[in-house]
């Protein structure tokens, strides 16, 4: 739905076998090449590990911005809270487009995810 000019909200609500869920998010125009985002999302899936429900919550705050239109940048941070892993990760990458059919991005993640379960600790640091 658009607020202003500027200014957009989104949203959904689900219900399925494993429960509700929902998306929130927001976007707003900081210029003509720069968009500020935030988004939550509640889902309820299935996990691989154990084969038990799990609730989680996701919260992404960031921009984008184009420099041309074959160059764009994004840096990001998420929060991740619920019954798998927790914590924060750090998020940054630079995307190119050299032809029309030709796309070469680059991406950064840094971060610390804790299982409040097993308190096992997962340091990600991951190059794309």
């Amino acid at each position: 739905m658009r607020l202003t000019d500027r200014f957009n909200v989104t949203g959904e609500v689900s219900e399925g076998d494993l429960g509700p869920g929902g998306k929130l998010g927001t976007e707003y125009l900081y210029s003509d090449r720069t968009t500020l985002y935030s988004n939550y999302s509640l889902e309820n899936n299935e996990r691989t590990d154990n084969g038990l429900l799990a609730r989680r919550g996701k919260m992404a705050s960031g921009f984008r911005t184009r420099y041309s239109d074959s160059a764009s940048v994004y840096a990001e941070e998420r929060y991740t809270h619920g019954d798998g892993p927790t914590g924060l990760m750090h998020s940054a990458g630079v995307k190119l487009v050299v032809f029309d059919r030709v796309n070469f991005g680059a991406k950064l993640d840094l971060g610390t995810l804790v299982d409040r379960v097993t308190a096992a600790e997962l340091e990600r640091t991951a190059v794309a």
